[in-house]
């Protein structure tokens, strides 16, 4: 009787180690898994798509190296420059929030009244505005040019046509890019 009983707990007592070395290795595994997934996902590279241009059906990818960052730059400027060029009497308000909002705090000083103050105006004569973009060019280290032509309506009459180019800035920032400053020539 006392034979089984001593190989019962003999067999427990392996069983025993042999379920804490069980957990150890497995505990061991997921360490190293978890070390080798942070290691990967560091060398991975982010894939976003960038706000109010969803319409584009595209995602761009954004690295650690400036030039990675050239097609993203080209997104954010087009969806930049819809929220400036693009919209009606009804919208000039809310697009020109959404262009303020894009903007460095030194460039938001510089154009938040100006813009303001033209929103009201072109709300008030019922005016409507579109930039139809030919070619979006990367200037070094963070500019965009957009040549395009500007068509503006008061009501149902077309009251500007013209070709123009706006060079649009921006500043790297830890949050991403804002727009450092503006440029129009027509």
């Amino acid at each position: 009787m006392t034979s089984g009983y001593s190989t019962q707990l003999a067999a427990l007592g392996r069983g025993i180690t042999q379920w804490r070395t069980a957990a150890l290795v497995l505990a061991a595994v997921a360490v190293l898994l978890a070390f080798a997934a942070l290691r990967l996902s560091a060398d991975r590279q982010t894939v976003i798509v960038p706000w109010q241009v969803v319409y584009a059906h595209r995602k761009i990818a954004v690295g650690d190296r400036p030039a990675a960052d050239v097609p993203y730059l080209r997104m954010l400027a087009q969806a930049d420059l819809d929220s400036l060029l693009d919209w009606q009497p009804d919208t000039v308000g809310a697009q020109i929030g959404i262009f303020l909002a894009r903007l460095a705090p030194q460039a938001y000083v510089q154009y938040n009244l100006d813009l303001r103050a033209k929103a009201k105006r072109y709300r008030q004569g019922n005016v409507s505005e579109v930039f139809y973009a030919k070619d979006l060019t990367f200037v070094p280290p963070n500019r965009i040019r957009a040549t395009g032509t500007l068509l503006r309506w008061a009501g149902q009459t077309r009251i500007l046509k013209t070709d123009a180019t706006y060079t649009l800035t921006y500043r790297p920032t830890s949050s991403g890019y804002q727009i450092a400053g503006v440029e129009v020539s027509r």
